[in-house]
């Protein structure tokens, strides 16, 4: 193939003895000037295309132990121009997450959540109602907790690290891994915390029977995470539940 494109090109720049030029007619001639005019245009255009691109990905979220009882999510955007150079930023809310659950009560010399209970009570955790009534009565109409959630409420007091905190928020703007239904605006990924929050997080308990409530109910069901105790790493499922029933609650917090 290579020597039927480069016969015409040589034949045209050397002075050449033998009959390769000769032998051929002037049909497979022509035809093989085309093929070596498609051939140089080929690597006109592949040629830039080989070289290194700039890219932009969004890299897996960082999980930080703050060793004050919260642990920080980082979800980075990672740009990179054509010589390798890279530059982080931000590409969705920094979060931050307690490491214990409603009633555990942290330790900070012991950097756990052990300093009340034991391990048959979850070390003191405790379960809440989202509403006391199992209706829309403690959600806005896109479903979001409202004040009168028994469940918000134990978040919005919460002082820990000095910040201000709430249900854990379930949508794709926060938490961008894979989407239930995005054509819902309450729609919340499959896949909340990673093995590696569960590994700095060891005091919360796994299993469906262990789960918990967020900030978002969906459509008249009543909805909580729990993290898969057969898979025992990150993926974190859904539940239907009557809103009246007690689950645990796991408060986040937003960056400002």
């Amino acid at each position: 193939m290579i020597l039927r494109l480069l016969t015409p090109l040589l034949c045209g720049v050397l002075v050449i003895t033998t009959s390769s030029c000769e032998i051929m007619s002037s049909r497979e001639q022509a035809e093989a000037e085309a093929e070596a005019n498609e051939f140089m245009a080929l690597l006109q255009v592949v040629g830039p295309l080989s070289r290194t691109n700039s890219y932009a990905n969004v890299i897996p979220p960082q999980y930080t132990d703050m060793k004050d009882g919260t642990i920080k999510r980082e979800h980075f955007l990672e740009t990179c121009d054509r010589s390798g150079n890279c530059t982080y930023s931000n590409a969705y809310p920094v979060i931050y997450i307690k490491k214990c659950l409603y009633g555990q009560v942290y330790r900070p010399a012991e950097n756990d959540c052990k300093g009340t209970g034991n391990s048959g009570n979850f070390y003191g955790a405790l379960k809440v109602q989202f509403c006391a009534t199992d209706d829309t009565s403690c959600e806005d109409a896109k479903g979001y907790a409202t004040s009168a959630s028994p469940a918000y409420q134990v978040c919005d007091a919460d002082t820990t690290a000095g910040r201000e905190w709430t249900l854990p928020i379930i949508s794709a703007e926060y938490h961008p891994d894979k989407v239930w239904n995005p054509n819902q605006s309450n729609s919340y990924p499959e896949e909340v915390f990673t093995e590696n929050f569960l590994e700095l997080a060891t005091d919360i308990p796994h299993g469906s029977s262990n789960s918990m409530w967020h900030y978002t109910q969906l459509e008249s069901d009543g909805t909580e995470m729990y993290i898969d105790e057969s898979l025992d790493f990150s993926y974190s499922g859904v539940l239907s539940r009557n809103r009246a029933f007690y689950s645990f609650v796991l408060c986040t917090s937003v960056e400002d």
